[in-house]
């Protein structure tokens, strides 16, 4: 599957696919927290010269100092630069669902992606 910057959103594993995978992969996959599939996402991609950085909107939700500041609910978890396109990552553990306000957010950008593994992570960069 080729992936293009004219695309609205690509999503490598969708919950239905996981909800069939065996026992023994559902395992592995359940080993990693999404904090910790970001931490090794985001040093990877340093790691070869990529452009990325969290939106830590997280911590403070809710506060309206912060919101007039300028956090928004929904964003994503991270944005990459790569070949001239910036890429929204929404990133979720292998039973993570998308809140209301993520799919909002989806559908005000281009080029976002749902990334579960930072193996999906490798898969992406290299298309």
């Amino acid at each position: 599957m080729l992936i293009v910057n004219t695309l609205k959103s690509y999503k490598f594993m969708k919950l239905d696919k996981i909800q069939k995978m065996s026992k023994n992969a559902l395992e592995k996959l359940s080993e990693k927290s999404e904090f910790t599939i970001q931490c090794e996402i985001v040093s990877y991609a340093r790691s070869i010269g990529l452009l990325i950085f969290s939106v830590p909107n997280e911590a403070t939700r809710g506060e309206a100092k912060f919101k007039r500041s300028g956090v928004l609910a929904g964003v994503s978890d991270l944005v990459l630069y790569k070949d001239g396109i910036v890429w929204f990552i929404e990133l979720k553990d292998y039973k993570g669902v998308q809140s209301e306000a993520q799919k909002e957010f989806e559908g005000k950008v281009s080029n976002y992606i749902l990334i579960r593994s930072l193996n999906e992570f490798r898969l992406f960069i290299n298309k």
